[in-house]
C-alpha cells in the first residue's frame, strides 16, 4: 500500500484479495478514481465490470510505480502483452481504457486503445524490407516503384502489390538464383518461377496466380514507360518482361469465367432475397419478444416463448448485472438476451441497407448520423438523402432514400441512440491501418459499457449464419450463402432490369457527379461536426476538383423542376434524375412508383377494378387481356404489401440535419 515494493504482474494476478484493490482506490488519488468510476457508471457499466476494469488499472499502477494520472499507452500495452503471453484474455482492457479516457486519464492519448494495437502503416521501404531482399540494387528499385505508385493506390492495394512483387516474385527468384542482382531474367529463370507459382508450399494449386502474373507484368511495363520520362531513374531497369501476353491471355479468359460465375450466382440468389429479409425480421421480432418476457420473468422460473422453454439465469453475486441471461430447453449454455436482440436487429438492418442502396460494405460501415441529409424542394416537399463518403478511389455521391431505406435508417437511429443521441465511437479500418475520429457511426453495437463499430468479418459471419439457419439450397442441393457484395450485384441487376439506363446505374453506385448542399442540426457538439467535416474534406482532396464544381442556375432550376413533375395519382415517381419514363406511364407495374399511405384506398379501388376487368375478359374470351391484367394485379398486390409493411413498421422521425 505504501509503494515500497513493486510486485510483478503474475503475483498481483494471483492475489485474489478484492478488498486490497478497493482499498487502493480510496488511498491513492481518490479524486482521479472518483472520475474513473463516474465515467464507467455514465457509460452504463455494471458494478462488476467497473471493478474488474479498475483491478487491471491498479495492477498497472503498482507494477510501474506510477499514479494512475501518469500512466500512458506503453504501460497498458506492456500489461496486455503479459496477459497474452500467459494465455489470459485482455478483453477488459478496451473498456478500462475507454472509462479512463472519459475520466480524464491517459491525457493526450487516442480515445480507443485499438489505435495502438493496429500496426502502423509501413513505408515503401518497410514494405520491401520485411521480406529481406538481398540484392541492394533490386531493393532500391522495388522501393522506388512502390513509392511511385503509392500516390494512386490505397494502402491495402499497395500492401498487396508489395507482397506480389517482393514475396511472391523476387524472393523466390533470389532464393533459386543466389547472387542475382538484375530483373533481366533468362527464359529458364522465368519458366522456373512460373512453375513455382502454380502451387503453394503445401502442394495445393495457387488460386490467384493470374493476379500475381498481372502485377509483375504491370511492374515491368511501368518501368519501361517511365524510362522515357525519367531515364536517369528507370532506363537502367527497362528490360524484357518475363510475363508475356500469352501468359496473361489466360487471365482474361479466367476473368470472363469468373464474371460468368458471378452472374450465375446473382441469378441464383435473387429469388431468395425476400425470404432472407423475412427470416432476419422474424429473428428480430422473436428476440425482442423473448427480451420482453425475460425482463419481467422471475429468476429460476421457466417460461415459454415461441414454443421454446427458457429459465432466467440467477446471477448470484452478480445481482447488479444489467444484461439478462437465460437457459434454453434445459441447456447449460447461457443466452445473452441483449446480444441476441442486438445481433438480430443489426443483421436485419444491414441486409436492408445493403439491398436498398447497393453500397459497398466499407461504405456502409462508414455511415454516420451525419450522413443522413435532406433536400427541401421549393414546394416544401422533403427528400431524404444518404451521403456516401468519398474515398481515394471512388467519388462522393448523394443517394436518394427510398421509403424502405428511410424507414430502416429511422429504426437504426432510434435503436442505437442513447438519450436521443447516437453515441460517438471510432471506426477501426484494419485494411487501411487507420482509426477515425469519434463520430456517431450508425452500424455500431454496445459492449462492456462502450460503443464500437461492427467490423467486416462480423457482418459476413452474421449473414452466413442467417443463411445457414434457413438451410438455403440451390437446385443441385448445394448450400447457399450471402455476402455483402452479393446485395450490390443484385441491386444493380434489379434497377437495370427495371429499365434504368445502365450508364446512370453506374453513376448511382459510385460515379455520381451531383453535389447536394447539406446541413446539420444542433444534435452533436461542435467538435463532432468539425471532425466529420475534416473526414469528408480529406476524402475529397483525393478526388478531381472538377467533380465539385458549382452547378449553374439553369442546371439547378432544371434539377428542381425535374422532380417537381413527378407527382402521380398514387404518390410519386422515383425514377432517377435524368431518366425518362420507360414504362409509358404504366405506373402500377413500375418499381419506381411509390404509393403514399394516403392513397391506399385508391390503390385498393384499382385492384378491385382490375379483378372486375379479369372477370369481364374471361367472360368474353379476351385471353391476351386476361394474362396482362393478371400480371398488373401481381404488381398491384406487391405494392399493397409493401405499403402495409411500411405502415406496420411505424418509423420514428429521422434526426435529419438541416441547414
Amino acid at each position: 500500500m505504501l509503494g515500497v515494493i513493486r510486485p510483478g504482474h503474475d503475483w498481483l494476478i494471483e492475489n485474489k484479495q478484492a478488498r486490497f484493490y478497493r482499498d487502493w482506490t480510496t488511498t491513492h488519488e481518490p479524486k482521479a478514481w472518483d472520475r474513473y468510476f463516474a465515467a464507467a457508471e455514465h457509460e452504463g457499466a455494471p458494478e462488476v465490470k467497473k471493478w474488474r476494469t479498475a483491478t487491471h488499472l491498479v495492477r498497472i499502477s503498482i507494477c510501474n510505480g506510477l499514479p494512475i494520472t501518469e500512466l500512458h499507452s506503453q504501460h497498458v500495452l506492456a500489461y496486455r502483452d503479459f496477459l497474452v503471453s500467459t494465455g489470459r484474455m485482455p478483453g477488459d482492457l478496451l473498456a478500462m481504457w475507454h472509462y479512463g479516457r472519459r475520466g480524464g486519464l491517459f491525457a493526450g492519448e487516442a480515445d480507443d486503445l485499438r489505435h495502438y494495437l493496429i500496426a502502423k502503416r509501413l513505408s515503401p521501404t518497410e514494405l520491401v524490407d520485411r521480406f529481406n531482399v538481398r540484392a541492394p540494387s533490386v531493393r532500391g528499385l522495388l522501393i522506388a516503384y512502390l513509392a511511385e505508385i503509392a500516390v494512386g493506390q490505397d494502402y491495402a492495394s499497395l500492401d498487396g502489390t508489395s507482397r506480389n512483387l517482393v514475396k511472391l516474385f523476387w524472393k523466390p527468384i533470389e532464393d533459386a538464383n543466389p547472387g542475382i542482382d538484375t530483373i533481366s531474367l533468362t527464359k529458364a529463370q522465368a519458366s522456373a518461377w512460373k512453375e513455382w507459382l502454380r502451387t503453394k508450399p503445401d502442394g495445393t494449386p495457387r488460386r490467384h496466380a493470374e493476379s500475381i502474373l498481372g502485377a509483375v507484368r504491370s511492374f515491368y511495363l511501368d518501368v519501361a514507360a517511365w524510362s522515357h520520362e525519367d531515364p536517369s531513374t528507370w532506363a537502367h531497369w527497362a528490360v524484357s518482361c518475363p510475363v508475356s501476353i500469352r501468359d496473361v491471355r489466360g487471365q482474361q479468359k479466367r476473368r470472363a469465367q469468373r464474371a460468368h460465375r458471378m452472374h450465375a450466382r446473382t441469378r441464383t440468389l435473387t429469388p431468395h432475397v425476400d425470404a432472407l429479409v423475412a427470416a432476419a425480421r422474424r429473428a428480430y421480432v422473436q428476440a425482442a419478444e423473448l427480451q420482453a418476457v425475460a425482463t419481467t420473468a422471475p429468476f429460476g422460473e421457466p417460461f415459454a416463448v415461441h414454443g421454446s422453454t427458457y429459465i432466467k439465469h440467477t446471477p448470484g453475486k452478480r445481482a447488479d448485472r444489467v444484461r439478462i441471461h437465460v437457459l434454453q430447453d434445459g441447456s447449460e449454455k447461457r443466452v445473452d438476451i441483449h446480444y441476441t436482440v442486438t445481433r438480430a436487429f443489426m443483421t436485419w438492418t444491414i441486409i436492408e441497407v445493403l439491398r436498398h442502396t447497393g453500397i459497398r460494405i466499407e461504405e456502409m460501415l462508414e455511415l454516420t448520423h451525419l450522413s443522413i441529409k435532406q433536400y427541401r424542394k421549393p414546394d416544401g416537399t422533403v427528400i431524404p438523402l444518404l451521403q456516401i463518403a468519398p474515398s481515394k478511389t471512388d467519388q462522393e455521391r448523394i443517394f436518394p432514400c427510398s421509403p424502405e431505406l428511410t424507414t430502416t435508417l429511422a429504426r437504426l437511429v432510434e435503436f442505437v441512440s442513447i438519450d436521443g443521441r447516437v453515441p460517438l465511437c471510432c471506426r477501426i479500418d484494419t485494411q487501411e491501418r487507420q482509426v477515425s475520429a469519434p463520430m456517431p457511426h450508425l452500424i455500431q453495437i454496445r459492449e462492456g459499457g462502450r460503443s464500437r463499430v461492427i467490423n467486416q468479418c462480423t457482418v459476413r459471419k452474421w449473414l452466413s449464419e442467417l443463411a445457414n439457419s434457413m438451410a438455403l439450397k440451390d437446385a443441385d442441393g448445394t448450400s447457399l450463402h450471402f455476402t455483402p457484395h452479393d446485395f450490390r450485384r443484385i441491386f444493380i441487376t434489379d434497377i437495370v432490369n427495371a429499365g434504368f439506363p445502365i450508364h446512370l446505374a453506374a453513376k448511382m453506385v459510385g460515379h455520381n457527379n451531383i453535389e447536394v448542399t447539406r446541413g446539420y442540426t444542433a444534435v452533436y457538439q461542435k467538435d463532432v461536426f468539425e471532425a466529420y467535416d475534416r473526414f469528408i474534406d480529406n476524402r475529397r482532396q483525393a478526388r478531381p476538383s472538377a467533380e465539385y464544381r458549382e452547378p449553374t442556375q439553369a442546371e439547378w432550376d432544371e434539377f428542381v423542376e425535374h422532380f417537381g413533375q413527378r407527382r402521380i395519382a398514387l404518390g410519386n415517381c422515383h425514377r432517377p434524375y435524368g431518366s425518362d419514363c420507360s414504362h409509358e406511364h404504366a405506373c402500377i407495374r413500375c418499381d419506381f412508383c411509390e404509393v403514399e399511405p394516403a392513397q391506399a384506398a385508391r390503390l385498393d379501388e384499382i385492384r378491385d377494378n382490375l379483378r372486375l376487368q379479369v372477370v369481364e375478359a374471361q367472360k368474353n374470351r379476351w385471353l391476351g387481356d386476361v394474362n396482362q391484367l393478371r400480371l398488373t394485379i401481381e404488381h398491384a398486390d406487391r405494392k399493397a404489401a409493401r405499403l402495409a409493411a411500411l405502415t406496420e413498421a411505424a418509423p420514428v422521425l429521422l434526426a435529419a440535419h438541416t441547414s
